[in-house]
């Protein structure tokens, strides 16, 4: 996954509320072969996003199911370029 002009950073916290300031990466990439020990068939990852010009941040959600052909994109931006991403 890549975000032009921005990047995304992963993280595991439970209630994303805050974006990180800095330390995004403009791609980020996971690979997954059959016979690794790295095999899976559902993928759930949560990151920090920021892109464009002036700075806009936010969250997204990805969820995969290979059994299910699916990908869910679940996210959230504020406009107003806050790192502040707790809904009102």
């Amino acid at each position: 996954m890549s975000i032009p002009d921005g990047g995304l950073i992963e993280n595991q916290d439970e209630f994303q509320f805050a974006a990180l300031e800095s330390g995004y990466q403009p791609t980020v990439e996971y690979n997954f072969a059959k016979g690794e020990t790295n095999w899976t068939t559902q993928v759930s990852k949560q990151f920090y996003i920021v892109f464009g010009q002036p700075r806009q941040y936010g969250w997204l959600r990805i969820e995969s199911n290979l059994a299910q052909e699916t990908i869910f994109l679940t996210y959230a931006i504020n406009p107003t370029g806050s790192r502040n991403l707790e809904s009102k």
